[in-house]
């Protein structure tokens, strides 16, 4: 089972008032960053998810936090994708995220 967040909720927040209890997954803001963003947006805020969450006890999986808008450039899909894998390439380490 996992609990799937929406952008709007803070992912530390989150970790800390059920993370121990289950896996989280999400919380991409779909429409700021693939939809509108650019590469290095994007980056960043895959880069900030994973900060935010990728310690969490029961685990974490990246994803956006709601449907990806169809219009979202192909380019910006792949940039979310090239950022997941940066970002959450083993070992994962706070210090990659800093």
């Amino acid at each position: 089972d996992t609990l799937s967040l929406d952008n709007k909720v803070d992912l530390e927040f989150a970790k800390k008032e059920v993370g121990d209890r289950i896996t989280i997954i999400g919380n991409l803001d779909a429409n700021e960053y693939v939809y509108l963003g650019n590469r290095e947006s994007i980056f960043a805020g895959v880069k900030e998810c994973f900060r935010k969450c990728w310690d969490n006890p029961c685990g974490y999986i990246f994803a956006t936090g709601c449907d990806i808008p169809k219009e979202a450039p192909l380019e910006n899909l792949d940039a979310m994708m090239d950022a997941a894998r940066y970002y959450g390439k083993w070992p994962l380490k706070a210090e990659n995220f800093e």
